[in-house]
Formats: structure tokens, C-alpha cells, sequence
């Protein structure tokens, strides 16, 4: 799939922030109050990524794994 879909985020998360395993950000999404969230990843290179989804107090970090 095209589309990394982000589910079960808090109403306060403000963005998702994916980067690439160097450290590059790839892609920011802000989240505008939605609990679930698709990310366009089709234009991403297979690889490691890390996912960070932010808010007012909080930040969550998670590896992801693309395989085309």
C-alpha cells in the first residue's frame, strides 16, 4: 500500500513527523484533531523510518518499516 494509516491518536496530538534512519525529516502531517490518519508514503524508498507523533506534552516515537 501507498499509505501508512495512523490510528488511535490523541485528540491533542498537533502532527506526525516521519523520519528517515539518517535523520532526515521526510514528511510532515499535521494531525487537525482527527484520531485516525493516512500518510502518503509512495514516494519513499524502502527502508527504516521513524514516526513521531507530537503534542502539547507529549512525544511518541515508533520505527516503521517500508518494503515495496
Amino acid at each position: 500500500s501507498n499509505e501508512l494509516n495512523i490510528t488511535g491518536l490523541s485528540v491533542r496530538a498537533e502532527g506526525i513527523l516521519l523520519y528517515s534512519s539518517t535523520g532526515a525529516l521526510v514528511s510532515a502531517t499535521p494531525v487537525l484533531g482527527r484520531q485516525q490518519l493516512p500518510v502518503d508514503v509512495s514516494k519513499l524508498s524502502a527502508g527504516i523510518y521513524f514516526l513521531v507523533a507530537r503534542g502539547p506534552h507529549y512525544m511518541l516515537n515508533r520505527k516503521v518499516v517500508i518494503s515495496k
